[in-house]
C-alpha cells in the first residue's frame, strides 16, 4: 500500500494529467509561461471545436507514462522520501522521544531538509518532464486536426479575464477568436515556440 506521502506525489501526477485535459483550449488551465497562447482553426463550428478540445486533452491526460524515465525518477524520489521519514522516526525513537508518534525537533528539521532535497533533485523535474510529455501529445493532436497557435493581444486577454472561468460565455468568446481567419493570420505564433505552452482558445 502506498504511504501517505507517496499518495500525495501520485495525486500530483494525476493532477498534471487532469490539467492537460483542459489545457487544449480553456484558459482556466493556462500554463503560466503561455497564458495568452491559444489554438484555433479558421471556420470551424463550435461543437467540433469543443469535441476536438476534449479529444486532444483526454489523449494527453491518458498518455502512458509508466515506462518514462522522469516517471521513474518521481517514484524513486517518493520511495527515498519514505525512507527519510522512516529513518527520522527510528532515530527519534532511539533518542527517547516522549510521544512515539512525534519526532524529536532536531530530527524533524533534518527530515524536512532531506525531504525537500529529494523533491528538488528527483521529483520536481520528473513531474515537469511528465507534464511536458503530456502537453506535447496535446499539441501533436491539435496540429493533426489542422489547428494553429495564436497569441491573444492585451485587449483580448483583458476581455477574456473578465469572464468567469468555465462559463459558456467565456468559451464562446475564445471560440470567436479561434475560428476567425483574420485573428489567426494577424496573431499567428511560431509553432516551435508554442510547443508545450498552449493554454486556451
Amino acid at each position: 500500500m502506498l504511504s501517505f506521502w507517496r499518495r500525495i506525489e501520485a495525486s500530483i501526477i494525476l493532477a498534471a494529467g487532469l490539467t492537460i485535459m483542459f489545457v487544449a483550449f480553456d484558459a482556466e488551465a493556462a500554463v503560466a509561461a503561455g497564458k495568452d497562447l491559444s489554438w484555433g482553426k479558421a471556420g470551424i463550428d463550435f461543437d467540433q471545436y469543443r469535441r476536438d478540445a476534449i479529444d486532444c486533452g483526454t489523449g494527453g491526460a491518458t498518455a502512458d507514462i509508466s515506462q518514462r524515465e522522469d516517471t521513474r525518477q518521481v517514484l524513486d524520489g517518493t520511495r527515498r522520501q519514505d525512507q527519510a521519514i522512516d529513518q527520522a522516526n527510528a532515530r527519534s525513537t532511539t533518542m527517547g522521544a516522549q510521544d512515539g508518534r512525534s519526532l524529536d525537533p532536531e530530527e524533524f528539521d533534518r527530515m524536512m531538509r532531506d525531504y525537500s532535497s529529494i523533491y528538488q533533485r528527483s521529483i520536481r523535474g520528473g513531474i515537469k518532464g511528465t507534464q511536458r510529455f503530456m502537453q506535447d501529445r496535446v499539441v501533436t493532436c491539435l496540429r493533426s486536426r489542422g489547428y494553429v497557435p495564436f497569441r491573444l493581444n492585451k485587449a483580448q486577454t483583458h476581455a477574456r479575464d473578465k469572464l468567469r472561468v468555465g462559463t459558456m460565455e467565456r468559451r464562446r468568446f475564445l471560440y470567436e477568436l479561434a475560428s476567425d481567419p483574420a485573428v489567426l493570420q494577424a496573431q499567428a505564433v511560431d509553432e516551435e515556440l508554442s510547443t508545450g505552452r498552449q493554454s486556451g482558445a
